[in-house]
């Protein structure tokens, strides 16, 4: 079973992701060579189920910062960084 990290907005409402080890690798192969905004962005859209997108985007951009942030350190990694790092 997919391990998966959740997160309760400001808003109370529950967002639920996959750890990062556990992004399904064509996520990350269609953004590789797109720029660093488009990737953020991308990430978010590819592994956001409807109703957790739709928390997402009721956040600020603060609130986002905290959840990317938290999202991280749960899963013991930084964007950008590979097994092989």
């Amino acid at each position: 079973m997919m391990e998966k990290f959740s997160y309760t907005a400001k808003s109370g409402k529950k967002i639920t992701l996959p750890r990062f080890d556990n992004i399904p690798f064509g996520v990350i192969r269609t953004l590789r060579k797109e720029g660093e905004t488009e990737q953020f962005f991308g990430l978010i859209e590819g592994v956001c189920s409807a109703k957790d997108l739709a928390v997402v985007d009721a956040m600020t951009q603060a609130e986002v910062r905290e959840l990317m942030t938290a999202w991280q350190k749960e899963s013991s990694t930084d964007l950008g960084e590979s097994s092989a790092s």
